[in-house]
């Protein structure tokens, strides 16, 4: 969860960088085109993503089908970062610019202080899909048990016939994980964003 946390934010806040700060040559169609990724069912790409990973790359029984594609953003979390990063004023850009800053720290210094709950999100939400993400654990590491997320070995440990207390007491724990970054993350959403002086 942790390295897929790093590669989907670093992919996403910087495809939504480049869409919300950036005149690219078709970018509208470029951004509908991604928008339009989000209408497509997972279980249309599950079998050709199947045979890749499996046939190709030869990644079956290892945890690379669990993060490698988060490397590459997600288009809901692009999508909502766009639409935070558009909403903060171009004229900061344009006082960083003229103080020498290039894109890179007019993102770190200025965009990304502003949209930490926007960021905050992204990554709760995140968070949440990959630990409790079941298939394509199911899929991937059903010959690997020692690689087995907890989510998936909490579910099969169900189906056992008598599970000791320990395991139990175990499962309990691991499932109050969510809970937790829940609860400590919180404050992120509601806290003031401050540009130029003005509560936004």
């Amino acid at each position: 969860a942790f390295i897929s946390e790093i590669g989907v934010l670093a992919a996403s806040i910087a495809v939504a960088y480049g869409f919300s700060r950036f005149r690219i040559p078709g970018g509208k169609w470029l951004f509908y085109l991604l928008i339009a990724t989000i209408l497509i069912p997972d279980s249309i790409t599950l079998v050709p993503t199947y045979f890749l990973y499996t046939r190709v790359f030869d990644w079956n029984g290892t945890l690379y089908p669990l993060v490698v594609p988060h490397f590459f953003g997600n288009a809901i979390f692009i999508f909502l970062l766009r639409q935070n990063f558009k909403s903060i004023p171009r004229d900061l850009d344009e006082a960083a610019m003229l103080d020498g800053a290039g894109p890179l720290t007019i993102l770190t210094h200025i965009i990304l202080p502003q949209s930490i709950p926007a960021v905050a999100t992204v990554a709760l939400l995140h968070f949440f899909y990959v630990w409790n993400e079941l298939r394509v654990a199911s899929l991937y590491l059903g010959t690997a048990p020692g690689l087995r997320t907890i989510s998936f070995s909490i579910q099969t440990m169900q189906t056992l016939n008598f599970t000791p207390e320990v395991l139990q007491a175990g499962a309990l724990i691991a499932m109050a994980v969510p809970v937790l970054v829940l609860f400590l993350f919180q404050r992120f959403f509601m806290q003031d964003m401050v540009v130029t002086g003005m509560e936004k």
